[in-house]
């Protein structure tokens, strides 16, 4: 019998608080679940999504051949695979260093900064000796 108070008192006891805070209790166990179910539904739409190729339009006008002076412009579809390979065939291979018209430091064509000069802007060396000949300097992100 001992045993029977305890629960019995235990029980009036929760009973007690679930009276004096129960819309508190009902609340922050609805912002719970409102929480659980939006973060469950956000990886549910990461998972769903699908990542499609990057797809660049370019206009470009090319005077090689007469049918095409006739059509005017025209528009490409290049990926970004596509993109960065022509522009690497832009690029003489015998460029080694490259070198801004508006900088006095010149960089390795591999290096990151090179890529950001505009090719209006840019000079193109063989040598390394070439961009010292012209009074050029290393850029310190390129030569570490």
């Amino acid at each position: 019998m001992s045993t029977e108070k305890p629960k019995n008192g235990l029980f009036l006891k929760i009973k007690e608080l679930w009276l004096e805070y129960e819309p508190r209790i009902i609340l922050i166990f609805a912002l719970i679940l409102v929480a659980f179910l939006a973060f469950e539904a956000g990886i549910i739409k990461g998972q769903k999504s699908s990542k499609s190729a990057l797809i660049i339009e370019k206009t470009a006008e090319c005077t090689n051949t007469p049918n095409n002076s006739q059509e005017g412009q025209k528009t490409q579809n290049l990926t970004a695979g596509e993109v960065s390979t022509r522009i690497g065939e832009e690029a003489p291979q015998s460029c080694q260093f490259v070198a801004s018209k508006n900088s006095d430091k010149y960089h390795k064509s591999t290096c990151a900064m090179s890529k950001k000069i505009k090719p209006e802007n840019k000079a193109c060396f063989g040598t390394e000796q070439e961009a010292i000949d012209r009074g050029l300097k290393k850029a310190g992100c390129c030569f570490k």
